[in-house]
């Protein structure tokens, strides 16, 4: 019964998000706009989503802007959850709610706008590192709301527009950046396993990115490469992680439907 009920609210908040987004008419039938989304590639339905969560929530906006003005794009949230006081201090949005913050944090990691990872510095003392894996750009004119280019989009904002581009590396500082990282991790041990999701973690901060980009290269890397050689293999998922960074920390599937939990990684002679 509980797991229908919150089926029932989950089909009726996505309905309304649909209504408020612009991509359903109030008698549930596709707008114009919807019928755009669903006909468009991956990277198209990314930018409109992009621009109308936007243009239609406030706090979405308002989330970005205080990432944006942050030194390096970062901020290092302390997990008290329950004390809203302590998003208004770090965040600078008053009547802040958690489950408002994890929300829009969601959706900002899956539009490629956002990334964050949980750290513990001491214990019982839990922080989520949230940074930019964006760049936003603000002009004082109206602008179109469609990208220039592949990796950016234009938002009208009002009386300003932001361009916003999606941070890609090259293959080259990928494979660099992935193979420091991993021989930090490993205390420079080649060929030393290490769960997936923490050298994507640690490669997507040190990169500024997307854990969908981090996925695209390192199994693109695994295919081969002259310089390095990353493997790949099946195992345990790391269950100790709370409900919140558990989808997050969910790595990509082989061909056989297997999770790729560790990763092991070399230099070619």
């Amino acid at each position: 019964m509980k797991t229908l009920e919150e089926a029932g609210r989950l089909t009726a908040f996505t309905r309304t998000m649909a209504k408020q987004l612009g991509l359903i008419r109030g008698d549930l039938t596709l707008s114009y706009e919807g019928e755009v989304y669903l006909s468009t590639d991956a990277k198209s339905r990314n930018r409109i989503l992009v621009t109308r969560m936007l243009q239609t929530y406030t706090r979405f906006q308002e989330f970005l802007k205080v990432l944006r003005n942050r030194e390096a794009g970062e901020l290092h949230v302390p997990v008290e959850k329950g004390q809203s006081v302590t998003l208004e201090k770090y965040m600078g949005i008053p009547g802040l709610s958690w489950i408002y913050f994890e929300t829009i944090l969601d959706l900002a990691t899956q539009l490629k706008l956002a990334n964050w990872y949980a750290e513990t510095p001491k214990p019982r003392n839990k922080l989520w590192v949230v940074y930019l894996v964006c760049s936003i750009a603000t002009k004082n004119i109206r602008g179109s709301d469609n990208g220039s280019r592949p990796d950016s989009v234009d938002v009208s904002l009002g009386n300003e527009t932001w361009n916003i581009s999606f941070n890609t590396p090259t293959r080259e500082q990928f494979s660099q950046a992935i193979w420091q990282d991993y021989l930090e991790l490993t205390k420079y041990v080649a060929r030393k396993p290490i769960f997936y999701s923490t050298l994507r973690n640690k490669v997507c901060h040190s990169l500024r990115m997307a854990d969908s980009v981090f996925d695209t290269y390192a199994l693109n890397l695994m295919s081969g490469d002259d310089k390095f050689r990353l493997v790949g293999a099946g195992g345990t998922l790391q269950f100790s992680r709370d409900s919140a960074s558990m989808l997050k920390s969910l790595p990509p599937k082989t061909d056989r439907g297997e999770y790729i939990v560790y990763l092991k990684m070399d230099k070619r002679n």
